[in-house]
C-alpha cells in the first residue's frame, strides 16, 4: 500500500496528485489531502485525519510519498517506511517560500529517504 500525505498546510499541492493520477499503480493508494480537494477515481481520498487514523494508514504503508515537511519525514521514516518526499515549490504557490527544498535535500544526502527536487524556473 502508498500513503500519500500532503499534510495540513493551507496552500494547495495538486502538482503531487496531479502527477499520481497519471500512473497506472496496481497498489492500493491512499492519500491524506489536507487542504488540496482533490476528487479521484483511482485512489481514496482523505481531506483529513486523526492521528489514529494516521498511524494506522503510516504502520500499514509500504511507501510513503509526502511533502518536504519535517513533520511528516520523520513520522515516516520512525515508522521505518520507505519515504518519498517532494517539496512544495514557492512557484507553484505550494507554499510561502522554498525551505521544504533544502530540508529534502538534508534528508536525501544523509540517506533517509528517495526525494525528488526539480528547482528550474
Amino acid at each position: 500500500m502508498i500513503f500519500v500525505t500532503l499534510g495540513t498546510f493551507e496552500m494547495k499541492f495538486t502538482r503531487i496528485l496531479n502527477q499520481l493520477e497519471k500512473l497506472d499503480l496496481k497498489d492500493k493508494v491512499i492519500i491524506q489531502s489536507g487542504h488540496t480537494h482533490f476528487k479521484s477515481n483511482k485512489y481514496q481520498v482523505i481531506n483529513f485525519m486523526g492521528k489514529e487514523e494516521f498511524r494506522y494508514y503510516l504502520e500499514k504503508a509500504d511507501i510513503v510519498i509526502c511533502h518536504g515537511g519535517v513533520g511528516s519525514i520523520l513520522e515516516a521514516i520512525n515508522f521505518k517506511k520507505r519515504v518519498i518526499a517532494i517539496p512544495r515549490l514557492i512557484k507553484y504557490n505550494e507554499h510561502v517560500d522554498n525551505h521544504q527544498v533544502e530540508i529534502v535535500k538534508k534528508f536525501i544526502k544523509e540517506g533517509y529517504i528517495i526525494g525528488t527536487i526539480n528547482e528550474k524556473k
